[in-house]
C-alpha cells in the first residue's frame, strides 16, 4: 500500500513536470528519426515536453534556418521547461540570432523592473537579468558585447534597460570591462531616467574602472536611492578588487 502511494505521488509529480515541458532524455531516442523540418513543425506542438525537445535537438544538430521559428517560440511559450529549452537554444546560436533578438528585448513578460526596488540586492552573485531576451543574449558572453553597446547607445529605453543588466552580466562573468565608457554615455544620454541610472550604477560594482564614478555619486546632488546603490556597489567593487589582489 505504502509503495503504491509512493508510485502515484511520483507519477504524479512527473506528470506536471511534463505538463510545465519536461522532457526526460530517455525519450529522446524517439525524435531522432524526425529531419530538420519536422523538428521545426514541432515547435509548434500542443504538447509541452515535445517543444522542449524540438528546441533542445534544433540547436544540437545547428539548424540555423530554424532561429526565427525558435524566437517566435520565445515570444509565446508560456512553459517553463520548454521557455528554457528555447533560449538556451538562441544562447547557442549566438551571434547568428542576435541581431532579431536584440529588438525584442524588455518586450516578453512582465518581470522586468518598471521601477527602482526597495529592497536591495544582498547576494554576492552578479544578478542574473530578469528579462528573458537580455538572460540569453548575456549567457552567449562578450562576443555580444559590441551588438549590446551598441543597442546601449541608440536602442529606445526599454531595449537600453535590460542591455545594461546583460552587460554587467557579462562583464562579471567574463572580467571583460570594455563597455564601461559606453555604460558612462548611456548615464548622461539618459540623465533624467532614475531607473536606467540605478541599473547602470548596480552594474558599475564590476568595473574597476568606476571607483572614482561611484565615490562622486556619494556626495552628489542625486537621490538618495541612487547615492545607496552607488554606496553598495562600490562596497561590492572595492571588496572585489581587493580579493583580486590577496
Amino acid at each position: 500500500m505504502k509503495n503504491d502511494l509512493i508510485f502515484k505521488a511520483m507519477k504524479s509529480a512527473l506528470e506536471q513536470l511534463k505538463a510545465r515541458g519536461f522532457a526526460d532524455f530517455i525519450i529522446y531516442d524517439s525524435y531522432e528519426h524526425l529531419n530538420d523540418q519536422e523538428l521545426i513543425w514541432l515547435l509548434a506542438s500542443t504538447v509541452p515536453e515535445e517543444r522542449t525537445i524540438a528546441a533542445r535537438m534544433l540547436s544540437e544538430r545547428m539548424v540555423y534556418d530554424s532561429i526565427p521559428n525558435l524566437i517566435e517560440s520565445l515570444q509565446v511559450e508560456t512553459k517553463l521547461y520548454a521557455r528554457i529549452a528555447i533560449s538556451e537554444a538562441l544562447t547557442k546560436f549566438g551571434l547568428d540570432a542576435l541581431d532579431d533578438l536584440i529588438p525584442l528585448l524588455g518586450t516578453i513578460g512582465d518581470n522586468q523592473y518598471d521601477t527602482i526596488p526597495t529592497k536591495p540586492f544582498e547576494k554576492t552573485s552578479f544578478p542574473l537579468p530578469r528579462d528573458i531576451v537580455a538572460r540569453t543574449i548575456a549567457r552567449m558572453g562578450k562576443e555580444a558585447l559590441l551588438h549590446l553597446e551598441l543597442a546601449l547607445l541608440k536602442g529606445k529605453r526599454e531595449q537600453v534597460l535590460e542591455v545594461i543588466d546583460a552587460i554587467g552580466f557579462i562583464a562579471n562573468n567574463e572580467n571583460d570591462f570594455s563597455s564601461f565608457f559606453a555604460l558612462n554615455h548611456c548615464f548622461s544620454r539618459f540623465s533624467e531616467d532614475e531607473l536606467v541610472q540605478w541599473k547602470i550604477i548596480r552594474a558599475f560594482q564590476t568595473f574597476p574602472q568606476a571607483i572614482t564614478f561611484l565615490n562622486k555619486m556619494k556626495s552628489s546632488s542625486f537621490s538618495d536611492k541612487l547615492k545607496d546603490e552607488a554606496k553598495r556597489s562600490l562596497l561590492k567593487l572595492e571588496n572585489k578588487v581587493s580579493n583580486s589582489i590577496n
